[in-house]
């Protein structure tokens, strides 16, 4: 590929010293560019790749800048770029303008001039597309630049809205707007044309918009706005723009090729998109004004920006339709500065995938420029895709601008409109990647977080290039990493509609850590652990506050030349104060506004608050603090940043006696929450006890949160859980590992209520609690189980699958009777939850959920089979809702059956009286087997599936016998009753049976044979369930007591 360059300045002038300068800056590529942007003392109004202009603040170094006007912006005076071409057409313009404007630069192809207020109407261009006034605005670039996805196939809507671009409607449109005989800005002919384009919108049913703006020589035609409404994501923005003024020398000013041409295909684009909708909306713009300065279309990028609309293109159409006559080949020199790169290179994939024989050619045109430069300068990615900047039509701006002789080639016009249009259309529907992943490293947990994108069915989360797992919300929680190793992620989308998955997101490495606490207090005698470094930044004992060392950002000597470097500090966790402050002490020496120093803080290590600059000379220690307050209740990341420019090195600055402190009790517990329902507790009495605000943090994860009794469910705003209750245990479901920080102050009391049955319990513990220490003093406390996991601790069975109890969760608890217990003071390792490890089987296994039934297995039951066995329980549908592999053959030990979940309706686990069903996988034969269970009779429960129930295998039996064929119709009556309830057991020898309150509290028990009269009056009135356990089944009935 061919590139054209601008020619670099040859002037530079030595300045002096006057506030407010108006200069320009030569720059040699995109990265000075963006440094001027940076400067504190340069607020830039124009830029492109070879220069930026802009007003500076105070004095300026030799050698490096040109002074345009010393006091700029006073009286009126107005500034522009004036593009010219040879010597010869140079000099006749100077001369002719020469009582219109004061010349500031003269360069071989543009010259720079000042014009007063009155000389405005005046001035006018030296050539096409020749003139671009400065306005005394702010220049932006992108602040993030899109990562378009890379086309590889054609897609065949956008194929069939190709065919339907119709060459002999451009020409038509062209002609028509040639008619008018000029189209000047100034002229009542260019408002006609400007009504004209406005009805051609209005009848393709789009949205219209005359958007005025004020031109320096008076009334004029306006910008003509057409819009199509995104119907997935109204809130993004395809645009694309053709200037339908003119300008010539003479009184026709026909305009056919500049720009009737760019403008009939914006209509012609427009008149084939209004007939589909697309996710994205897109903007058909015509502009006014452009020959005069690119008025229309700097006013209109102005008012995007200011109203933050989210433009993810412009594609500019000016000049469209002339081809050298000796020419074959149908090409375009793509004009763009380097902040476009992105929207240049998914140009350029577009066409050669659409396209292949439309030559793409990226390029600069000399002495000129256009409408897309209004977006590149207001923050926004814009592209010039303009004839072969060599050989384009030489009859702009005269008479000669007509169709045949200017616009001369259809075919050509036809081709730029069908690049623009597919262009406009793969981006208005394409799917972008997850932007903006940021990660937030912890203890042994790394958080990522992510812009939400809509119509997802998931997101593929890919860690060291290898998937990780698969979320559904923009969050995700690796738990499953090691303090000190460093990780690389990125993110992907998976779309509903289609099942394809997008290209990644921006890469972030992290290495999880633990976070400090406050107070923190670094002297720098021990060394910067806890500190991040990039570039040169160490420690010194060439000055210090105390000895014998500091921090600074150049420990060798003097800083260099284009230092980008950084030092930081965190993250550290600020949960629970009432307030924090840093400080620290600093001395200096560094070059006066041109090097700067920035202290900055973040919650994510992504976004940056500058707190202050330090620049200039500070030569004694000077001691600096800093209210933390505003991050209370969050970690936070403190940096210091060095920039400096070309010349001029210095000492540099001197940190020392860094410190952190605060006020308050405060601690901060955190609670690994892992996808699906958990047991959750604190040890800490949380600052603020609404349930709604202390699970703020993770509402975007919580499904619902429940005691046992109330529960909160943000999806359907139901709260009667109201407050959190330290001294109570909870259920809660997430839809994804979920990193869940509690703030708080320490408990005092340690005391656990239990009553009789099931309870919720909380660990009121820092530390892991071991069960066989801790309970075999509490005979009361039968078994404990695990919320949403598989592990148990029987005591009476010696089963012991749970061996601690770990801070931040709840379990499930049966106790004999009413019992209260202490929870001992933490005297180990403080220990959180582990990570959750997985097991595979043969079968697939259903979700756990927050009810399940516990089914014991002697270890007599278990000597038929082989340590690796797996054993799962299967419903009467044949899914498995809970499985184990055999570990050891000498104990006793667990299968945990789990309940079907009532929040989710895909879930497929037990409900209560369904029979439970077995299969054994042999690793022996690597084969699977049916099993049938016999039971003990003195636990409750047995074959059926009770919520929170209980069984005791004593033998599997092979073959499969199907017990649930041995069913038999067990009769209760009367029901209502009075004095007796009378139970008929035919085919059953003997029964266990309950009567259960409402509560939950058990009130009656006792063992029958075949018939029964249990006597009720004793009872107070109200209704009561009656639980009937035999060896072949389970039946709860619901009965009531008059």
């Amino acid at each position: 590929m061919r590139r054209f360059v601008l020619l670099l300045f040859m002037q530079v002038f030595v300045l002096q010293a006057f506030a407010q300068n108006l200069v320009l800056l030569p720059t040699k590529n995109f990265t000075e560019t963006k440094a001027m942007f940076q400067k504190d003392y340069l607020t830039v109004h124009y830029h492109c790749d070879k220069f930026v202009i802009g007003t500076a603040s105070h004095d300026l170094k030799e050698n490096q800048t040109i002074l345009l006007d010393p006091q700029p912006w006073q009286n009126g005076s107005a500034y522009y770029v004036v593009f010219v071409d040879n010597d010869e057409k140079k000099t006749e313009y100077i001369k002719q303008n020469r009582n219109n404007f004061e010349i500031l630069f003269d360069n071989e192809n543009i010259i720079i001039v000042k014009v007063s207020a009155e000389r405005h109407q005046y001035i006018k261009p030296a050539k096409n597309d020749g003139l671009i006034r400065i306005f005394n605005n702010k220049a932006r670039l992108p602040e993030n630049n899109i990562r378009f996805p890379e086309i590889s196939e054609v897609d065949p809507f956008v194929d069939e809205l190709l065919l339907q671009i119709s060459g002999t409607n451009l020409t038509t449109i062209v002609r028509h707007l040639q008619n008018y005989g000029t189209r000047n800005a100034y002229v009542p002919q260019s408002i006609e044309a400007q009504n004209w384009i406005k009805g051609k919108f209005e009848e393709l049913g789009l949205t219209v918009e005359i958007h005025d703006f004020p031109m320096p020589s008076g009334s004029a035609s306006d910008n003509v706005i057409a819009t199509k409404l995104g119907t997935k994501y109204p809130n993004e923005v395809v645009m694309l723009g053709a200037h339908y003024d003119t300008y010539s020398n003479s009184s026709s000013q026909p305009g056919a090729d500049d720009n009737a041409s760019g403008t009939a295909a914006v209509l012609e684009i427009a008149r084939v998109l209004s007939q589909y909708s697309f996710d994205r909306t897109i903007v058909f713009c015509a502009f006014s004004g452009e020959e005069y300065g690119l008025y229309g279309s700097k006013a209109y990028a102005q008012r995007c920006a200011q109203e933050g609309m989210d433009i993810l293109g412009y594609f500019n159409l000016d000049m469209i339709g002339y081809l050298k006559p000796s020419s074959t080949v149908i090409k375009t020199t793509l004009i763009y500065p380097q902040s476009a790169l992105e929207l240049a290179q998914f140009y350029t994939n577009v066409c050669s995938i659409y396209l292949p024989s439309f030559v793409v050619e990226p390029g600069t045109l000399l002495g000129g420029s256009s409408d897309h430069e209004s977006f590149n300068n207001n923050g926004y990615m814009g592209i010039f895709p303009f004839e072969d900047v060599d050989n384009h039509s030489p009859y702009i701006h005269t008479a000669n601008d007509t169709v045949g002789l200017s616009y001369n080639n259809v075919p050509m016009a036809t081709t730029f409109t069908k690049a623009t249009l597919a262009s406009v259309v793969t981006m208005s529907n394409m799917r972008f990647p997850p932007k903006n992943l940021v990660a937030l490293p912890s203890d042994n947990v790394v958080e990522l977080f992510w812009d939400y994108v809509v119509d997802v069915s998931c997101y593929k989360v890919y860690k060291n290039g290898t998937l990780c797992d698969s979320v559904t919300t923009n969050y995700f929680a690796d738990f499953d990493v090691v303090n000190g190793r460093t990780y690389q992620y990125y993110v992907t989308a998976v779309f509903a509609d289609t099942n394809k998955e997008s290209g990644k997101s921006n890469t972030v490495t992290v290495k999880p850590t633990v976070p400090m606490v406050p107070p923190v207090v670094y002297d720098f005698e021990g060394g910067t652990d806890g500190w991040k470094f990039e570039g040169e930044w160490g420690l010194t004992n060439t000055s210090y506050h105390s000895p014998s060392k500091s921090l600074t950002e150049s420990p060798n000597g003097n800083y260099g030349n284009g230092w980008n470097t950084s030092a930081t500090f965190g993250p550290i966790g600020l949960m629970g104060y009432a307030s924090a402050q840093l400080t620290f002490w600093t001395k200096y020496e560094i070059e006066t506004n041109y090097d700067n120093v920035y202290l900055e803080m973040s919650t994510n290590g992504a976004q940056w608050d500058r707190i202050e600059k330090f620049t200039g000379t500070q030569t004694m220690w000077m001691q600096k603090s800093y209210s933390l307050n505003d991050y209370l209740n969050k970690s936070v990341y403190i940096r210091f940043r060095f920039m400096s420019d070309a010349s001029a090195n210095k000492d540099g600055i001197y940190i020392d006696d860094f410190e952190i402190s605060v006020t308050g009790n405060g601690q901060m517990q955190p609670i690994k929450l892992y996808s699906g329902w958990n047991g959750v507790s604190t040890f800490l009495t949380p600052i603020n006890s609404d349930v709604e605000d202390i699970t703020q943090s993770i509402t975007t994860n919580l499904v619902i949160i429940q005691d046992e009794i109330n529960s909160y469910q943000p999806s359907t705003g139901i709260n009667t859980l109201e407050n959190w209750d330290t001294n109570s245990g909870y259920k809660i479901k997430v839809s994804n590992n979920t990193y869940f920080r509690i703030a708080g102050n320490k408990i005092e009391n340690r005391s656990v209520n239990l009553k009789q049955g099931w309870n919720i319990m909380p660990v009121i513990s820092e530390c892991n609690v071991f069960c066989d220490d801790f309970f075999a003093y509490i005979p009361s406390i039968v078994v404990i189980k695990e919320i949403g996991s598989s592990g148990v601790y029987w005591s009476p069975k010696n089963i012991a699958t749970l061996y601690y109890l770990q801070p931040g969760k709840a379990y499930y608890v049966f106790a004999s009777e009413d019992v209260t217990i202490d929870f001992p003071d933490c005297k180990g390792d403080k220990i959180i939850a582990d990570f959750k490890g997985t097991t595979n089987y043969p079968w697939g296994v259903e979700k756990s959920s927050g009810n399940s039934h516990i089914i014991g297995i002697s270890k007599e039951a278990l000597q038929d089979f082989s340590i690796g066995d797996k054993i799962g329980v299967f419903t009467t549908q044949g899914k498995c809702a809970g499985a184990m592999a055999i570990g050891s053959l000498s104990f006793n030990t667990a299968l945990v059956a789990f309940a079907k979940d009532t929040t989710d309706l895909s879930s497929n686990g037990f409900v209560d009286g369904e029979l439970m069903n077995y299969k054994i996988f042999k690793s022996s034969t690597n084969s699977i087997h049916d099993y049938w269970a016999e039971y003990s009779l003195e636990i409750p429960d047995s074959s059926r599936f009770i919520s929170e129930g209980m069984s005791f295998v004593t033998k599997f039996n092979d073959g499969g016998i199907n017990v649930q064929s041995v069913e038999y119709k067990v009769s209760i009556y009367p029901n209502p009753a009075k004095e007796y309830l009378f139970i008929d057991l035919p085919g059953e020898n003997q029964a266990r049976i309950e009567i259960i309150s409402i509560s939950g509290q058990i009130v009656h028990t006792e063992f029958i044979s075949k018939k029964a009269q249990i006597e009720v009056s004793t009872l107070p009135e109200g209704i009561y369930f009656l639980k009937i356990m035999s060896k072949n089944q389970v039946i709860v009935e619901k009965i009531i007591v008059q």
